[in-house]
């Protein structure tokens, strides 16, 4: 699975590596993955007493647990989703630095990792259970950053959007907390991808996703209808009589008339030359 980010948007400029882990340069994304990878062997180790440093349990941390606001995602115990998950933020997460920058992308970091156990605690306090194990929410968050850039670029190996891959593991994740009755957990994950969708917006660099245009087709723009202006009202002139046959002491007048009508036509009239024709004509 992979995608290339549109040209024309603009990269983060290169920067060095943190340092070398032999001939391994490490990143900021490298060293995530690396205290995530000390962390799972720690567990492997000391299996017991990890639940105090792998879960956010908003009624420990009300206690005293404060470190577990920083210390749940980096001590999961090994499975393939954790695999998958490192290797979907080594993917996705280089991709992300290198286009916003290193800075910016430590504040992402710190962002996407914080709210999470913000929104559970506000939760815990409205009476809503939640609680969080393993670094799910913020390697989630950080794909749906990196496809917000291109979502509708085609993926490699199915050839459908790749945006479609992070609204089925959103809604996937939000399934799993909802079947653990979660509901702090599923506020948390709707915050965080909200959350770093809009990071992207504001660096700049957030694609039109067209979801509803995918699924309902575009809307054919219809043209519309003219009101059909209604016809004028047709003026019909009475004919009038031949001057010969009016009386000669308002031949005047009427050639007066005759001239206005002709040059200015019916409607500028008076009331008193319509009347002074009408009678003209009738004689």
């Amino acid at each position: 699975m992979s995608f290339s980010y549109g040209a024309g948007t603009g990269r983060g400029s290169w920067q060095p590596p943190l340092f070398r882990l032999g001939r391994i340069p490490i990143t900021v994304t490298n060293l995530v993955i690396l205290l995530e990878v000390v962390g799972m062997l720690i567990v492997v180790m000391v299996p017991s007493g990890m639940d105090l440093l792998a879960v956010f349990d908003p009624h420990a941390f009300t206690q005293g647990s404060l470190w577990q606001v920083i210390s749940y995602p980096f001590f999961g115990a090994p499975s393939v989703w954790l695999l998958l998950g490192l290797y979907f933020f080594y993917h996705f997460g280089s991709q992300v630095e290198g286009v916003i920058g290193r800075s910016s992308y430590v504040r992402l970091l710190l962002a996407v990792t914080l709210t999470p156990p913000v929104v559970v605690l506000l939760a815990h306090f409205l009476s809503v259970p939640g609680f969080l194990v393993g670094s799910h929410v913020p390697h989630l968050a950080v794909l749906v950053a990196a496809i917000a850039m291109t979502p509708n670029a085609p993926s490699a190996f199915f050839g459908f959007p790749i945006k479609w891959f992070a609204i089925v593991f959103v809604a996937l994740g939000l399934l799993q907390f909802a079947m653990m009755r979660n509901w702090g957990g599923c506020l948390a994950l709707i915050s965080t991808v909200y959350l770093s969708v809009w990071w992207m917006r504001q660096a700049g660099h957030v694609g039109q996703w067209g979801v509803v245009e995918d699924v309902l087709g575009t809307r054919s723009s219809r043209p519309r209808r003219q009101k059909k202006a209604s016809p004028k009202k047709r003026v019909y002139e009475k004919k009038l009589k031949p001057r010969s046959k009016v009386t000669p002491s308002k031949n005047k007048d009427i050639d007066r008339i005759l001239d206005k009508i002709s040059e200015e036509g019916l409607h500028s009239l008076t009331d008193d030359e319509r009347k002074l024709l009408q009678e003209a004509s009738r004689k």
